[in-house]
């Protein structure tokens, strides 16, 4: 499982998948694209598209998969007054693309 830090960026190619962990609470944002996240301990996935962010709780295993085209994810310090959940929509709430 690869460790993950803020200011770390991501491409990944349509089904393209990380397994990763963090040592503290970083944001997950999403430039373009559209994932698929799920974190150990939470009991929703997301689906996530350009402009939406979610909290990733540290050390909880963490899956990110690219669904359909490339995409990249930006990993970013997470200050304290913005650790809510997410932007993002649970799995089954997705908007139409």
């Amino acid at each position: 499982m690869k460790k993950i830090n803020a200011k770390d960026s991501f491409i990944l190619q349509a089904g393209e998948v990380i397994s990763a962990s963090a040592d503290i609470v970083l944001k997950l944002s999403i430039d373009c694209g559209r994932v698929w996240v799920t974190q150990e301990g939470d009991e929703y996935d997301y689906w996530l598209q350009a402009g939406e962010t979610l909290v990733l709780q540290p050390l909880r295993h963490i899956v990110i998969e690219a669904d359909g085209e490339f995409s990249r994810v930006d990993l970013l310090p997470c200050p304290m007054n913005e650790r809510t959940p997410t932007s993002g929509n649970p799995r089954g709430q997705l908007a139409a693309a």
